[in-house]
């Protein structure tokens, strides 16, 4: 997970917007508390990037980029974003991918000698290998995107997530109302476009989630907290 977060933060730099940065942290971190794996060590961050996009690593790594934040307007919109991108780590989802296309190959039988090295405070020819496949890896599945039930699933687990957390859920039915607005005209949508499925093919399939929730009468936006955050 260090090494596909370092690789994303090698192609874009966090924001220096601390308020920014220390907010989605805040929100990330409440919405964490009701997954299926909090005790992981979550960490999120805001790239400094127009491009709009979300991305994870494993371990808990999440990131949104300056552009898709300012796109947004509510912290429940911000929630779903996250959410999402939390499913994928849950999911183990950029693991799989790697496992299951051999991206990796024998760097998964020497997994043992990276935590060894890391101990003992160096690093050995084993582990800058491994680090390295892991490197090529992740760039691979970054372009490539996963498999469209991968996102699916994550699109309907966001929707559960950030229902539990207090946000209403119809915040990322928006969002995506939002990217297929800008889809046909907007070339930093290029990427998310190319490795995501359409965004109405996902409304479709939230339809049944969204039919499904209890949504409670309270479920909140917090439009005006995102705004003094964010802005």
């Amino acid at each position: 997970g260090r090494h596909m977060a370092g690789t994303l933060l090698g192609a874009s730099k966090l924001s220096r917007q601390q308020q920014q940065q220390r907010y989605v942290n805040r929100v990330g971190r409440l919405l964490t508390l009701h997954s299926t794996r909090p005790n992981l060590n979550w960490h999120f961050g805001v790239l400094n990037d127009n491009d709009v996009n979300a991305f994870a690593a494993p371990g808990g790594y999440v990131f949104i980029t300056s552009g898709l934040l300012n796109m947004l307007n509510s912290e429940a919109q911000l929630a779903g974003v996250l959410s999402h991108e939390i499913a994928h780590v849950t999911h183990k989802d950029y693991l799989n991918a790697m496992r299951s296309n051999n991206l990796l190959g024998a760097a998964l039988d020497v997994g043992a000698f990276v935590g060894n090295a890391a101990t003992e405070g160096r690093m050995s020819g084993t582990e800058r290998e491994f680090a390295q496949r892991v490197v090529n890896a992740s760039k691979q599945v970054y372009a490539r995107g996963l498999d469209k039930s991968d996102e699916y699933a994550a699109d309907r687990a966001a929707l559960d997530l950030m229902t539990d957390a207090g946000y209403d859920p119809y915040a990322f039915v928006e969002v995506m109302q939002k990217l297929e607005a800008r889809s046909a005209r907007d070339s930093s949508m290029a990427l998310l476009l190319q490795t995501h499925p359409s965004p109405a093919s996902r409304l479709a399939e939230m339809s049944s989630t969204l039919s499904s929730l209890n949504v409670p009468s309270n479920a909140q936006t917090l439009a005006n907290r995102f705004q003094q955050s964010v802005r």
